[in-house]
């Protein structure tokens, strides 16, 4: 079994690459981006350890403080036509590429199932089926950069079934934080993705690619600018 200190190591190194190629696919506005991000995280790490998610179970539930602000961020970007300009604008190969992450946040969460600090529904021995997600993206990337666009049916399929997928590990991982609401608890009663740095996935992994699906299914649907248009994998 891998120590806690390889797969922390490893989990920090997957936040990383999915912030840096998130930044990567923005085409405005880079600099607001990372600060967005960099902000986003920082405090994520500060509340987690202050102790707050671990406290006693409450309603509405702690951990919601870590999920529910990047959506709103989602929605509003939705909800005005220069959120939909900036999401139209991003890079579509980027956005792509970005889902390959989740290969290794899996290999994470199967490694903290092992450790017995998540339930094992939140894995791929469970009802966990994202890894099929990030190898899909691996293959897609490779192809589109080989043969250049991609069948627009197949990717708005694709990205339908990758949002489903990571919302049913967001739906799972809510039943097993500690609330009144919880279903799923771990052999040894912890939850680590409540813990640094692991709070990072559904605070910060988790909204990147719902954004990223998001944003390639606003453009795969026509509402595009020219310029991501032309450059579509």
């Amino acid at each position: 079994m891998a120590s806690r200190t390889c797969i922390e190591l490893l989990f920090v190194i997957t936040t990383s690459v999915a912030v840096s190629i998130a930044v990567q696919a923005a085409r405005q506005h880079r600099s607001r981006v990372i600060l967005a991000l960099s902000g986003w995280a920082a405090l994520q790490i500060i509340i987690a350890r202050s102790g707050f998610y671990a406290g006693a179970p409450a309603l509405p539930p702690r951990f919601i403080l870590a999920v529910a602000p990047p959506f709103l961020v989602l929605a509003g970007l939705f909800s005005v036509r220069a959120g939909r300009t900036w999401l139209g604008n991003l890079d579509p190969s980027a956005l792509l590429l970005l889902h390959t992450v989740r290969i290794p946040v899996e290999a994470v969460l199967h490694q903290l199932y092992l450790e017995g600090s998540i339930p094992q529904v939140m894995t791929w021995e469970g009802r966990n089926f994202d890894l099929f997600t990030g190898v899909s993206a691996l293959f897609l990337y490779a192809w589109s950069r080989r043969s250049g666009a991609l069948p627009r049916g197949m990717l708005i399929v694709w990205n339908v079934v990758g949002l489903l997928l990571v919302f049913s590990v967001l739906i799972h991982g809510a039943l097993s934080a500690p609330s009144p609401f919880q279903q799923f608890v771990a052999r040894d009663g912890s939850f680590a993705l409540l813990e640094v740095p692991f709070v990072w996935l559904p605070s910060l992994i988790v909204p990147i690619v719902v954004i990223a699906h998001a944003a390639s299914l606003l453009q795969l649907l026509g509402v595009r600018s020219a310029h991501s248009a032309s450059s579509s994998p």
